[in-house]
């Protein structure tokens, strides 16, 4: 594979924030803010969960907002709840009043944004995942690259690579399996393509015909491997551009950096094949081309040789960060140089070059990238393997979960994963396209690690499918409705305290419901007994069938058919063994095309009697027809029933593949109740928990009043707002919600419980959960201590400090925590506060400094008393004081314990320089050694002589006096005075109260005789 390069590079970018080293505690992370993720960091957060959604570069909304702009939805009317609300809110941006999905990217993202806002979601950019800490089946907490570490009860890996699945040790697997793995016919390495339209025989090498001069670039080498086995190959990615034709919004395309004619030489063969099979290349020969508002276009792959860079995918999954950002480039590259040969390259037709330079990159979109977009197309990466592997017999609804989270139907879309060559000729292999006709559900064991591994992670793109379930689960809708049901589940793993592998899935379907999640099609729950034409037994053919697999959406491995031919002689009886007497739904299944016969007789047989209905094969093929739409009918335990497909007096050909028979669904009546939002806080403002009463879809025509009694530990009125008695389901809804609003008391007076339980009432009856409970809580808290009590005016550079702790899980956001300022101590004496201290994101606490002035006022010692005051999101808990000292300098604080007032205001009476007291010895002495200024003292010095007949001297010290200085000096001439140690020596130190009794002495080696003196000095 040639490397290309590019002059942008969509890379991973690692920033610090919101710390590194910062830890940041919430009930959900949330990693990846795809499409997915964004919305479910909304979910969570709407269940009354502190979420965090981190984003791997700067955008939310993945593919969505980043260039898949045309959605692959499938059957639309199978889009519910976040989804469908995101799409209506970018149907109001462009004044619609209905879901557009036809967008621009730009305003994808504004919408993305807007949920996330509503919903009160802290975004944090630029984290890439680098660790994992697990605590036995849990994930602890996981460590970004900047060293930002996030712990959470739940965490929800909406990455497109599966990262964090990875790494928590759950079990993946990657490329393609085998079709005898799952018995899958469609899955393995398939039998490829050669060449492309009108253009099959195009030669591989570089001199054409001539093996030995090497591969065309584009080209990988090998064979393309066995059909239907296994290999690690994955689909092409590509990027999903935003192209104009408004010149007036439009850069030109450029050529990449280091561009070559030549790496596009496939390309020119493939055009020049077309034009010697006498067709006129188009630009969409090469170019899908899907029209946005705003004169955009979203472009995709439209053939063999397109847009996707095949081959190139393969290592990018379990790649490290440098090198996925290498990955991308390449791909960036390669379209880039792609389009600027589609319109430069002389190959190219003049009328193709022409159209193709209409098209520029949108000024207006992906600003921040040079309009290319910020996201690369990662079509499939890794795929968990748990208890529930999505296969295409689910998409085919030959096989049918019992415990669905959400719909899909898309096709079953592999894009090409291979491009080699064989026999002279150049193929590409890997793709496959298979309609799947109706909406499938998908399990939500496929979203949960399989039993014994992972307890509290949820994947709702990564999830548990083969390859081919992949390709069809993979659109972005689906994306957005898995990852809804993923963090409710979350929630509800949290509240009931269980691992997500047992998770109440009755409570999680109700609340998926009454959230507008669409978990069904048709008029049944379970797929029943489904009976394939080629069944061993059962099935019996009369007259001359003939087998196909020309039309798709049949079940098993082909259909039969007629032929047109011997109307009335031939029939298909299929004869199912019914192991209970019941009312059942009877349904078929066939391929339809224009030449299917519209009035094919079929008869359903039963104890009393036979019924023919007819049926027109010309439409609703490959879907689950009901034949008995009058109502169920009653089908006896044995082998007496059966369906028989007729060909009498039919207008062409009659198809006969499956038959299914179901047991009919009871009309539902029950109401039943979920804790939609488990906690109320008394916060400011106050967070109300929240029930939910929901009915059957099938029961909205009328509004139901449903009567509850209330009970738990709170009381109404006092602990919250007290409660009617019974809800309203207004008529056209499912559900309807009771609220918990607490009454603030800004007391700590312990959490109490609110249960709602339903009573049955006219027209319903209570189903199995039939109560639920809600917690009041309070509200988190903020406390204040002293870490370093005491600030000095001798040594102002070390202050006090007062440390604002809060509790460990509530780190998701910054803090500003307000107080008041008190105590005996001015406001001079102190470097002002500023009333209040923001503790940040990831942080548990921040300090207070208070700072000392120092000055030359006796002042004494004095206090500085900071007093917590409640805010909006929390409130003071125990510790809601604490006082800081500050200490005056200790010579103002001798005087401040010596003079009053008034003689502390008077320097002729308290100045180092005065001698109040009249004995001679100045106030600056009295301190140093320790004496009352205002009592007459003697002398502080005494003389002596030592044994060697040398002077010694001896003075009290006062060891409080650290800021002044009592230095002995020695001098035999009184004129010349030193404190050296060559003149003076210190003989003796004794402790006497406050003071030392110092004694010194003429050093030995001076002269007999001389004389000592001390002096006092300050700074």
């Amino acid at each position: 594979m040639n490397r290309l390069a590019s002059v942008f590079i969509v890379a991973f970018l690692a920033c610090v924030f919101p710390g590194r080293g910062a830890q940041v505690q919430t009930d959900v992370c949330v990693y990846g803010a795809t499409s997915g993720g964004v919305v479910a960091a909304v979910q969570a957060a709407r269940m009354g969960k502190s979420v965090v959604l981190l984003s791997t570069n700067t955008h939310v909304g993945g593919m969505t907002s980043g260039g898949l702009s045309w959605t692959d939805g499938g059957v639309n009317a199978s889009i519910g709840g976040i989804a469908i609300e995101f799409y209506k809110g970018v149907g109001a941006r462009y004044n619609s009043s209905n879901p557009v999905f036809a967008f621009e990217p730009h305003v994808a993202e504004q919408e993305f944004n807007a949920l996330l806002t509503g919903a009160g979601v802290t975004v944090r950019t630029n984290q890439l995942l680098a660790s994992v800490n697990m605590s036995g089946q849990r994930i602890a907490q996981i460590t970004m690259v900047d060293g930002t570490v996030y712990q959470a009860a739940m965490f929800i890996d909406t990455s497109y690579e599966g990262d964090l699945m990875a790494m928590a040790g759950v079990t993946w697997t990657l490329g393609r399996e085998s079709s005898a793995t799952y018995g899958e016919n469609l899955n393995g390495v398939t039998a490829g393509v050669q060449g492309d339209t009108n253009a099959t025989n195009l030669d591989p090498y570089l001199v054409p015909g001539n093996p030995a001069s090497g591969l065309l670039p584009l080209l990988q080498s090998g064979n393309g491997g066995t059909v239907g086995a296994a290999d690690s190959l994955i689909q092409a990615y590509n990027y999903r551009l935003c192209l104009t034709t408004n010149a007036a919004n439009q850069n030109p395309i450029p050529a990449p950096p280091g561009y070559n004619e030549s790496t596009y030489e496939l390309v020119g063969r493939v055009i020049d094949a077309r034009v010697a099979a006498g067709k006129t290349p188009q630009l969409t020969d090469f170019l899908a081309f899907f029209s946005l508002p705003g004169s955009k276009f979203d472009i995709n792959n439209n053939s063999n040789f397109s847009t996707d860079y095949v081959g190139d995918s393969a290592g990018y999954p379990t790649a490290p960060y440098a090198q996925r950002n290498q990955t991308a480039s390449d791909h960036l590259a390669y379209l880039q140089g792609f389009l600027y040969y589609l319109g430069h390259s002389t190959r190219v037709p003049s009328a193709v070059r022409t159209q193709m330079l209409g098209y520029g990159l949108c000024l207006d979109e992906f600003t921040d990238n040079g309009g290319w977009p910020n996201q690369l197309y990662v079509r499939e990466a890794r795929r968990m393997v748990s208890d529930y592997v999505m296969l295409q017999q689910d998409c085919l609804v030959t096989r049918m979960a019992n415990d669905s989270i959400g719909l899909a139907a898309y096709s079953i879309d592999s894009h090409n994963t291979q491009r080699f060559a064989k026999s002279g000729a150049v193929w590409s292999e890997g793709g496959v396209n298979r309609s799947v006709y109706e909406a499938y559900r998908v399990s939500y064991r496929s979203i949960v690690p399989r039993v014994g591994e992972c307890q509290n992670l949820l994947v709702p793109w990564a999830l548990s499918a083969s390859h081919i379930a992949f390709s069809s689960i993979r659109t972005e809708p689906v994306f957005m409705i898995l990852s809804q049901s993923a963090a409710t589940a979350a929630a509800f793993a949290i509240d009931d305290n269980v691992p997500v592998q047992q998770v109440n899935y009755a409570k999680l379907a109700l609340q998926l419901r009454a959230d507008k999640q669409l978990l069904t099609r048709g008029s049944t729950d379970s797929l029943g007994i489904v009976m394939d034409n080629t069944d061993a037994t059962g099935v019996t053919l009369t007259g001359a069938w003939s087998a196909s697999t020309t039309a798709q959406g049949y079940v098993g491995t082909n259909y039969v058919h007629d032929g047109n031919t011997g109307k009335g002689t031939k029939s298909v009886r299929f004869t199912p063994t019914i192991p209970t007497t019941g009312s059942y739904d009877v349904f078929l299944r066939f391929t339809s095309d224009t030449n299917r016969a519209t009035n094919v007789p079929v008869d359903v047989v039963t104890a009393a009697g036979t019924t023919t209905y007819t049926v027109n094969q010309q439409a609703n093929g490959g879907t689950w027809v009901q034949l008995n739409t009058g109502g169920p009918v009653t089908l006896t335990a044995g082998t007496a029933c059966s369906v028989l497909v007729r060909t009498d007096a039919t207008n062409g050909y009659v198809i006969a593949d499956a038959v299914r028979f179901t047991p009919s669904t009871p009309t539902d009546t029950t109401v039943q109740v979920v804790a939609s939002g488990s906690i109320a806080r008394e916060t400011s403002p106050l967070q109300a928990a929240r029930f939910t009463v929901v009915r059957s879809s099938s029961q909205t025509a009328n509004a139901w009043t449903i009567p509850y009694t209330v009970s738990g530990t709170a009381v109404p009125g006092t602990d919250y707002v007290a409660l009617s008695g019974s809800v309203t389901i207004p008529a056209g809804q499912t559900s309807a919600s009771i609220p918990i609003t607490p009454i603030s008391a800004n007391l700590i007076d312990g959490n109490s419980s609110v249960t709602v339980a339903l009573n049955p009432g006219t027209g319903f009856t209570v189903g199995t959960l039939n109560s639920a409970t809600v917690q009041i809580v309070n509200p988190p808290t903020v406390q204040i201590a002293a870490t370093n009590a005491i600030a000095s005016e001798a040594n102002p550079t070390v202050p006090a400090t007062l440390t604002v702790s809060r509790d460990a899980s509530q780190t998701l956001s910054d803090w500003t925590v307000s107080y008041t300022i008190g105590g005996s101590a001015a406001s001079s004496r102190y470097v002002p506060l500023p009333g209040s201290i923001t503790i940040p994101a990831g942080q548990t606490s921040a300090t207070i400094q208070v700072v000392a002035i120092a000055d030359n006022i006796a002042e004494g010692n004095q206090t500085v008393i900071l007093t917590l005051l409640a805010g909006s999101s929390f409130t003071v808990g125990s510790n809601s004081s604490a006082t800081a000292q500050i200490l005056d300098k200790p010579i103002d604080a001798w005087r401040f314990a010596n003079f009053t007032a008034a003689q502390l205001a008077d320097p002729t009476i308290s100045g180092d320089n005065a001698d109040p007291d009249g004995d001679g010895i100045t106030n600056l002495a009295e301190y140093a050694f320790g004496l009352n200024p205002l009592i007459h003292n003697s002398p502080p010095t005494t003389s002596s002589q030592d044994a060697t007949g040398h002077l010694a001297l001896s003075y009290s010290s006062n060891r409080a006096a650290t800021d002044v200085t009592i230095i002995a000096e020695g001098s035999t001439d009184l004129n010349s005075w030193s404190s050296g140690p060559d003149m003076v020596q210190e003989i003796a130190r004794v402790q006497q109260g406050a003071v030392d009794l110092v004694t010194v002495r003429l050093v030995p080696s001076n002269p007999v005789g001389g004389y000592l003196r001390v002096r006092v000095t300050r700074p």
